[in-house]
């Protein structure tokens, strides 16, 4: 965006377009690169590169203290155990964390890391001799799953369909990524 067209994205069409032309060239210059890091997602080097490192920290501490004591407690799952961590350092919680949205990103860094190793155990053949189990009774579990949780989400919750449909798959999915590594961690 140029500074005409900058000037055009936020006071289309009003009087304080005049005055965004008075803005001094250096002050103006950083608007720009501010719209410019809102339309891309990006931050300035180092902005939050300190609280993004303790939340980082917070997190692989939390966890590497937080599991053998769910151990020692007799939490049989480490999954379970986890869920419990993220509650206790989470808002909900002692409010450890203070950018939610990184962690959100760490999370799906490690769903992706998750579904690799997944991917890494399983062949073609072992998936060819399963694919009655894998694609027949997984595509049903996911449709009833689903359904439930649309019918539940529409008639208890009040959702839009829209809403329910989005809910019900989303829950459906992270419900078959949890019910495997319960099924894993109890081989």
């Amino acid at each position: 965006l140029g500074a005409p067209g900058l000037r055009e994205h936020f006071v289309h069409g009003t009087a304080a377009a005049a005055s965004f032309d008075a803005v001094p060239p250096s002050l103006r210059a950083g608007i720009m690169r501010a719209v410019e890091m809102a339309q891309t997602g990006l931050e300035p080097i180092g902005m939050s590169a300190a609280s993004k490192g303790r939340d980082l920290l917070v997190l692989l501490s939390s966890t590497a203290i937080g599991l053998p004591l769910m151990q020692r407690l007799g939490v049989a799952s480490k999954v379970l155990g986890f869920l419990a961590i993220g509650i206790v350092i989470g808002p909900s919680g002692f409010a450890l964390i203070s950018d939610i949205h990184w962690s959100e990103t760490l999370a799906e860094a490690g769903i992706i890391f998750f579904l690799c190793e997944m991917g890494l155990e399983l062949s073609f053949d072992r998936l060819k001799n399963m694919r009655r189990d894998v694609f027949g009774l997984g595509l049903a579990q996911f449709s009833i799953t689903s359904a439930l949780i649309f019918v539940f989400a529409r008639t208890i919750l009040g959702f839009s369909q829209v809403q329910a449909c989005i809910l019900g798959t989303a829950l459906s999915l992270s419900s078959s990524a949890f019910a495997l590594q319960l099924l894993d961690e109890s081989k």
